[in-house]
């Protein structure tokens, strides 16, 4: 989220008028795209070919996933 307000900051700073435009709907695709990619991770896993069976644990602390 930090890195998503300073951007927009930023762009709000340099480019007000497309900002105004384009930032809420920028951030509203943003959202919807999390919310498909959960579904699609879903399937993966109801389908057996999820993370709990082909994953790794690249990026997990400690090996924890």
């Amino acid at each position: 989220m930090a890195m998503g307000a300073t951007f927009a900051f930023l762009w709000q700073k340099k480019y007000p008028n497309s900002a105004n435009t384009y930032l809420y709907a920028l951030a509203a695709g943003c959202i919807a795209g999390e919310g498909i990619g959960g579904v699609f991770n879903a399937l993966l896993q109801l389908a057996g070919v999820g993370g709990a069976i082909y994953g790794s644990n690249i990026a997990c602390p400690l090996d924890s996933c």
